[in-house]
């Protein structure tokens, strides 16, 4: 069976993206007790509000509450799960035992989830979540093919992360923000200490790192793998990411569900993902990655893909000798010297003002004080590709799938609609009786072609049955 595709909602505007792109879930916190607390979490209301939308649609919402809680915060935790189970919510992803305990006895028809914060990794950790009413585990990313297919073969539903952001430790298993900083991973407020610079010395002396970031791991990226993790039975493709952008949830998620089509990325489809957020790309644990296959000592942030290299500077004046398309509004960044800005003016060479400079010319713009030739340039925001993304999202509606059965007994009866879907039926019925046909009786082919009229409803028929 093919699996899920799982994606990460920290906005409404990514919540639009995720849609449009085709989702089959999407995930995302609440104001508190989830493990991003500086992300656009949803307020009750609007959880609501997005748990009907989707189910609409036919996608599933689990919400994080995958924080360590304190014992005084456990009734408040809660309340809050029993709140969002009333609205209808598909899973709550938990990371505290005790909570999922609690949660099994009280709410025992609520599904569980285990977090990806309790590093499973193995399926003796597996049978005793069973145990507490786990339906599902989100694995460690650090599991290795292995691994993986060991804790498929318990029989509990296993989630993998396809796509994002890796971590130096087993995730839950950090203390290092919270040490350093105060500010605890597993209260929802790493300060990403592994995304810092750091200087290695070994016995007194300075050892050569080829970089600074000597904890900062690239970006997972299996989306050319999902089918052997489908065929390997993992049942939802996690892509992580609630703080990033709507361009890089539209990209990630649509270019996961071309590969489960059988379709593969093209060179364009790879560059879009990679300009809308990447540290570099590893395959990570799955294929025992390590060194520099698995991290980027170079830089912790935002690589975007290279564009081309300075070639002349005068003060805030930059010509910039183009390997890639140039439009205006198009964030970039200069590599050796870490500055970047949004292009709003360029020009060609004589000095004319344009809104864009195609690949292999030179183009001069205005950009920041501090940059040398020889620097290579970096975009890190296409502005048409974001268009592009933006009208597909406007231009979307994603539909449910609905069957029907529509009856009419004889003139003189109205005409009756069943519309069902799984278990849940809705009977309509005409609100005249049907009358004898003076030219061409109402057939088949005819209402086939009124009831497929529903490009701006929430449903589109799959297959009607006629009994007229």
């Amino acid at each position: 069976m093919r699996p899920e595709i799982l994606a990460p909602v920290g906005s409404m505007e990514a919540l639009n993206a995720a849609l449009a792109a085709g989702c089959d879930a999407v995930y995302f916190g609440l104001p508190s007790f989830g493990a991003r607390a500086f992300a656009n979490n949803f307020d009750l209301e609007t959880t609501k509000e997005v748990i009907e939308r989707c189910h609409l649609c036919g996608v599933k919402v689990y919400i994080t509450m995958n924080t360590i809680l304190y014992e005084d915060e456990i009734e408040d935790a809660y309340n809050m799960a029993k709140k969002v189970h009333s609205f209808g919510v598909d899973a709550l992803i938990i990371q505290d035992l005790g909570f999922i305990h609690l949660l099994h006895h009280r709410l025992p028809n609520l599904v569980l989830h285990a977090s990806t914060q309790l590093s499973v990794s193995n399926p003796y950790q597996i049978e005793q979540l069973k145990k507490l009413g786990v339906q599902r585990v989100v694995l460690a990313r650090e599991c290795t093919k292995e691994e993986i297919q060991a804790c498929v073969d318990t029989g509990i539903e296993v989630e993998v992360f396809a796509h994002g952001a890796l971590c130096i430790c087993y995730s839950g298993q950090c203390y290092f923000s919270s040490v350093h900083y105060g500010r605890s991973g597993n209260r929802g407020m790493c300060a990403q200490p592994c995304r810092m610079k750091y200087t290695l010395y070994e016995d007194g002396n300075k050892v050569d790192t080829h970089g600074e970031y000597v904890l900062s791991p690239k970006d997972l990226s299996l989306i050319d793998e999902v089918n052997t993790l489908a065929d390997m039975g993992v049942c939802s493709l996690k892509i992580e990411g609630r703080m990033k952008s709507a361009p890089y949830v539209y990209e990630s998620v649509s270019q996961v569900k071309k590969v489960l089509e059988n379709m593969e990325r093209n060179v364009e489809d790879k560059q879009n993902l990679r300009v809308t957020f990447n540290r570099e790309y590893t395959v990570g644990h799955m294929y025992r990655a390590s060194g520099k296959e698995l991290m980027n000592s170079k830089t912790c942030n935002h690589q975007g893909i290279e564009i081309g290299k300075v070639v002349k500077v005068n003060k805030n004046k930059i010509c910039i000798q183009l390997s890639q398309d140039l439009h205006q509004n198009d964030g970039i960044r200069f590599e050796k010297e870490n500055l970047g800005c949004h292009v709003n003016f360029m020009y060609d060479k004589k000095q004319k003002l344009i809104s864009f400079m195609p690949k292999n010319n030179t183009v001069l713009i205005e950009g920041p004080v501090g940059v040398h030739v020889g620097s290579i340039v970096r975009k890190t925001m296409d502005s048409e590709l974001n268009k592009i993304i933006d009208e597909r999202i406007r231009t979307s509606n994603r539909q449910s799938k609905v069957n029907a059965i529509v009856t009419c007994s004889a003139v003189g009866k109205p005409m009756v609609m069943e519309v069902y879907k799984d278990s849940t039926s809705v009977c309509v019925s005409t609100e005249i009786d049907s009358v004898q046909a003076l030219n061409r009786a109402t057939d088949e082919e005819t209402l086939n072609k009124k009831f497929s009229k529903t490009k701006d409803s929430w449903a589109s028929f799959d297959h009607i049955e006629y009994h007229l």
